[in-house]
């Protein structure tokens, strides 16, 4: 009898408890924030820990401005293929 009490009432106290939180932002820290390495460290760690092997993101929007049109076709912007050609694309 007992078990099945316990077993009935297992979702009350499910619910009842509030889930955990983390006491650190779920943030990730993106170029230009607080959190980005420098030029210069973002470069050494890729020299050292990655032997060249780091990408730097590039916003697509970022790529598409800096063409010598000034911006991407309205068939670049919304294709995988294009991105793909990017190193970095995001």
């Amino acid at each position: 009898m007992r078990i099945g009490v316990l077993i009935l009432s297992l979702p009350l106290l499910i619910t009842a408890v509030p889930p955990l939180k983390s006491k650190t932002p779920q943030c990730r820290a993106v170029a230009g924030s607080l959190g980005w390495p420098s030029a210069s460290t973002w470069s050494d760690f890729n020299k050292t820990q990655l032997n060249g092997h780091l990408i730097s993101a590039v916003p697509m929007a970022k790529y598409c401005f800096s063409k010598p049109e000034g911006a991407c076709t309205d068939t670049e912007w919304p294709s995988g293929f294009s991105r793909a050609a990017i190193p970095g694309a995001a």
